[in-house]
């Protein structure tokens, strides 16, 4: 089972937000044999309900990397909603 954390925070003039992630990070077989994901993204769980008064931030981001001789090249994609 993927990792996960939750945090909760204020902000200088902003509600206060929440947030409850997943990581999940796989080596990759096949045709991208050597190459491995990292995920992080919003998740629900019974267990940490919407706090009342609170935003809950919604993200995922995802990467994918690469080593190439002594250089690790890494493709990113993420979007966020505060």
């Amino acid at each position: 089972m993927p990792a996960k954390t939750y945090n909760r925070f204020k902000m200088p003039m902003m509600s206060e937000r929440e947030s409850l992630m997943r990581f999940k990070m796989e080596k990759l077989t096949g045709e991208h044999e050597g190459k491995m994901s990292f995920f992080m993204y919003t998740t629900d769980d019974p267990a940490y309900p919407e706090k009342k008064n609170t935003i809950r931030i919604n993200m995922f981001q995802g990467f994918l990397f690469e080593e190439d001789g002594d250089d690790c090249k890494a493709i990113s994609f993420n979007t966020m909603n505060m």
